[in-house]
């Protein structure tokens, strides 16, 4: 599974290259091989801490329920967050309903670490970015 989310993100990098830096992007300091690593940690965040089946649970913050998801799109695309870097999935329940997740991410002395997952809330991912200019 891995193997194939990492064509994905490279496929995605490489496209999303071409069409010009969003201002979101030029704020950043980020090489593509950051941006891959960025991609590749969240992805062993997902094996390290996913079920057996391939899924990941995570708590909906506004009904407090447990659900169960399964990886779907990266995006090229990463923002910044004050010091950090958020990093956007399409989520999958097992209905296969489709949910925004951002991962919030940093670097820590092992490398690139989730530090928070915002899940169905960029409302308060754009509060929290524009508090943070």
């Amino acid at each position: 599974m891995k193997q194939v989310l990492m064509v994905l993100i490279l496929g995605g990098i490489l496209y999303a290259a071409p069409h010009g830096v969003t201002r979101a992007e030029a704020n950043q300091s980020l090489t593509a091989e950051d941006k891959i690593a960025l991609q590749s940690a969240l992805l062993d965040f997902f094996e390290q801490g996913g079920d057996a089946d391939g899924t990941f649970r995570i708590i909906d913050r506004t009904t407090g329920d447990m659900l169960k998801m399964h990886t779907g799109a990266l995006h090229p695309r990463i923002i910044t967050l004050g010091p950090d870097y958020v990093v956007c999935i399409q989520l999958f329940d097992t209905s296969g309903q489709g949910h925004e997740a951002d991962f919030v991410m940093r670097r820590g002395s092992g490398g690139w670490i989730v530090t928070d997952v915002l899940l169905n809330q960029r409302d308060l991912l754009k509060k929290a970015r524009r508090q943070l200019k």
